[in-house]
């Protein structure tokens, strides 16, 4: 039996082609990787409201999140393996509460801009910030900072690790309480 030789490509338009094809599917799994990222998100942002809502049971602090945190860390780990550690979920529970979804129209004329910005921003999980991106906000303790690095990283497209080296070395410059308030 003789062997079938296929040719490389066949006229001038090949390498065109293998280039608008491989485009196509780099741009795909770019996309792919979005969409993840923003199921990512919101499923955590949600099993943190879950969590809230268990653990206060209505009333507006809850007595025993650590113990609950701990046992619901074994449990979830046991059943869906990593990703599920006590920090994990502490960050999930976070974002829940940092984090809030707009309800009402009625909360677009907040007085707050800074809480009125985070909002908008925030309002639908932003195909440009990954879980990751939302753990560095979370680290930040000023909202007005954390809703600065918030904007900057959507309109940069900035990675986690951009994030954090903005946010680490403050080579920003520095937020004036001004700025958003």
């Amino acid at each position: 039996m003789k062997k079938k030789t296929i040719k490389k490509g066949v006229g001038d338009g090949y390498q065109r082609l293998v280039t608008d094809i491989s485009d196509i599917i780099t741009h795909g799994r770019g996309r792919t990787i979005q969409a993840i990222d923003v199921i990512q998100a919101q499923t955590h942002w949600r099993i943190g409201r879950v969590i809230v809502e268990y653990e206060q049971g209505g009333r507006t602090r809850a007595e025993y999140g650590d113990a609950l945190i701990a046992r619901l860390s074994v449990d979830m780990i046991a059943r869906f393996g990593k990703g599920f550690s006590e920090t994990n979920l502490k960050m999930m529970r976070l974002f829940y509460q940092s984090f809030p979804i707009r309800q009402s129209v009625s909360d677009k004329s907040m007085k707050n801009k800074v809480r009125a910005i985070r909002q908008t921003v925030s309002d639908e999980f932003n195909p440009k910030l990954s879980w990751s991106n939302y753990c560095e906000l979370l680290k930040e303790d000023n909202l007005n900072a954390r809703a600065f690095y918030e904007i900057e990283a959507i309109e940069n497209g900035w990675s986690m690790r951009e994030l954090r080296w903005q946010m680490d070395s403050k080579g920003m410059a520095l937020i004036e309480d001004e700025k958003y308030s």
